[in-house]
């Protein structure tokens, strides 16, 4: 396939006029032609007239709860797939879905569910954001406070392993009971992101010390940036 006399979104930032040789699902070369340059390439190949349009990697949402009235924690096989294809159509081609505070069956059911359905996808979905159960009840939001719980690595284990490792992040709380020795050692394992969470400056540094290298909506759902308490 060739996408030809785009727009190329190139490694300095800057989009100039290209055309992008790809094969199977490999792009092989970009060339950044004049205008009297010569298109290469097989007399039958698909050719894509890429005028006045732009060229860019597909874009990655790591937090999305669902779209287009699709709930992705009770999304069944089909509303998965028409979330994947809307955000697709979009130009986003991955995206992480994020569950809400459920209970633990709930939550092994929807490891379930996309663990099967990922299976025979278009791939958009690459993982999942575990937000909750290990958050602050101070700071919970929309969270339902009935089923959150101190940070518990093998619960966390028990869903990895029902969604057959596609939890690739989980939001903790650090200064909960428990939750720096949980992150030290499931960051060896997954992402970990600070999230709805009472923390102060301290206690995020120590948060980061342990393996947190992410944050979730920062200043959303956490301690507000204040000149003597920064949060």
């Amino acid at each position: 396939m060739i996408i030809r006399d785009g727009n190329i979104f190139t490694e300095n930032g800057t989009f100039s006029k290209g055309t992008i040789y790809v094969a199977g699902e490999n792009i092989e070369k970009v060339d950044i032609l004049s205008s009297n340059d010569q298109l290469c390439g097989k007399n039958d190949e698909m050719v894509i007239d890429a005028k006045q349009l732009y060229v860019l990697p597909g874009f990655v949402d790591i937090h999305m709860h669902g779209a287009i009235g699709i709930d992705f924690c009770i999304a069944g096989k089909n509303e998965l797939e028409i979330l994947e294809e809307y955000q697709a159509k979009n130009g986003i081609t991955t995206i992480f879905p994020a569950t809400m505070t459920l209970s633990e069956d709930d939550l092994g059911h929807i490891m379930e569910n996309v663990a099967k359905y990922s299976k025979n996808s278009i791939g958009v979905i690459s993982g999942i954001t575990l937000e909750g159960p290990f958050l602050s009840v101070k700071k919970r939001g929309a969270q339902d406070e009935r089923y959150i719980r101190k940070p518990d690595a093998s619960l966390l284990r028990v869903l990895q392993g029902k969604s057959r490792n596609m939890i690739s992040q989980v939001a903790v709380a650090p200064e909960e009971e428990g939750a720096l020795a949980f992150i030290e050692e499931i960051s060896k394992e997954t992402i970990v992101s600070l999230a709805h969470s009472a923390a102060d400056y301290d206690m995020a540094k120590r948060a980061f010390g342990k393996g947190v290298t992410h944050v979730t909506h920062l200043f959303n759902g956490m301690e507000p940036l204040l000149h003597r308490a920064p949060g």
